[in-house]
C-alpha cells in the first residue's frame, strides 16, 4: 500500500513539473547600446527578445537611468521613403523572438543624461505583461573608428 502511494505522488510530481514553466517569461539577449551621434542626445539599442512562456507576451514599455525616455520604433519603407514610425507595444507569440536592429525595430534611447560617454555602462528596464527584465550592457560608439 505505501509503495502504491509513493508511486502515484512520484507520478504527480513529475506531471506538475511538465506543466511549470521554468525560468522568466522574457530573456533578453545580445544587447548593444550605442552612444549618440555627435551633435544628438539619442542613443539607440539594439536585441534579441524572447518570449519563453506557452502565451503570447506584451512588451509595453522601456527606460534607461541613463536617458530621459525610451520608445520603441520601426523603420519600414512607405511609398519608396525610410521612414521611423514609433511603437506603442510588441507582441511576441509564445516561444517566439523579436530582434531588434538597425533598419527595423529598435529601441531610441533620448536625452542622454550629462556626461555619458562610451564605455560608461548602460542599464534598460523592459516592461512586459509578465514583469520587468533589467539588462545591461558598456556604452559603445556609432561612430567608426579607423
Amino acid at each position: 500500500m505505501n509503495l502504491r502511494r509513493l508511486t502515484c505522488l512520484a507520478a504527480l510530481v513529475v506531471l506538475g513539473a511538465c506543466g511549470a514553466e521554468s525560468g522568466p517569461p522574457l530573456m533578453v539577449s545580445d544587447l548593444q547600446v550605442f552612444a549618440p551621434l555627435p551633435g544628438s542626445s539619442t542613443g539607440v539599442a539594439y536585441m534579441t527578445l524572447t518570449n519563453q512562456s506557452r502565451s503570447e507576451l506584451t512588451i509595453s514599455a522601456a527606460q534607461s537611468p541613463q536617458f530621459s525616455r525610451a520608445e520603441f520604433h520601426e523603420t519600414r519603407m512607405e511609398d519608396g521613403v525610410m521612414k521611423m514610425r514609433s511603437v506603442e507595444h510588441i507582441a511576441i507569440g509564445a516561444g517566439e523572438s523579436v530582434r531588434l536592429e538597425s533598419g527595423g525595430l529598435h529601441l531610441m534611447l533620448i536625452g542622454a543624461n550629462a556626461g555619458i560617454a562610451v564605455g560608461t555602462p548602460v542599464s534598460v528596464e523592459i516592461d512586459h505583461d509578465g514583469g520587468i527584465v533589467i539588462v545591461s550592457a558598456t556604452l559603445k560608439s556609432r561612430v567608426p573608428t579607423e
